[in-house]
């Protein structure tokens, strides 16, 4: 990888709120799984809910357990079941979300049906420890 490839990879973590929040969605939409991966947990709440509506599938299962735990409960309420396939969201980013996110994702009035019997075992046993 050429240094000119590697600044455009790594662009994304030098950029300022204003900077951030002025990204289209066409430019959100184009960012890479290692650039979603780049951005700071600051820079993942500064996002617009425009902006996380935006995400692709891809993008969204690419964010790491603390990015996730950073969504705030707004945020999460903006994700749409084709960015979060539930079915196939490992247990452990599924309990990576606080008790509020999860709450949010309550919007989804089917959101349990959606659970794996083992998603659920999991889901319950971390609501039960807070």
């Amino acid at each position: 990888m050429s240094l000119e490839e590697t600044k455009k990879i790594h662009f994304v973590q030098f950029l300022t709120e204003k900077e951030l929040k002025g990204l289209t969605p066409r430019q959100i939409q184009m960012l890479t799984a290692e650039q979603v991966q780049m951005l700071s947990h600051e820079q993942i709440q500064m996002l617009t809910h425009e902006q996380i509506q935006m995400l692709t599938a891809e993008q969204v299962q690419m964010l790491s357990h603390e990015q996730i735990q950073m969504l705030t409960a707004e945020q999460v309420q903006m994700l749409t079941a084709e960015q979060i396939p539930i079915q196939s969201l490992p247990s452990a980013s599924l309990v990576a979300l606080t008790p509020t996110q999860i709450m949010g994702l309550f919007q989804d009035k089917d959101f349990l049906r959606k659970l794996s019997k083992e998603q659920r075992e999991e889901l319950i046993q971390c609501l039960s420890e807070e």
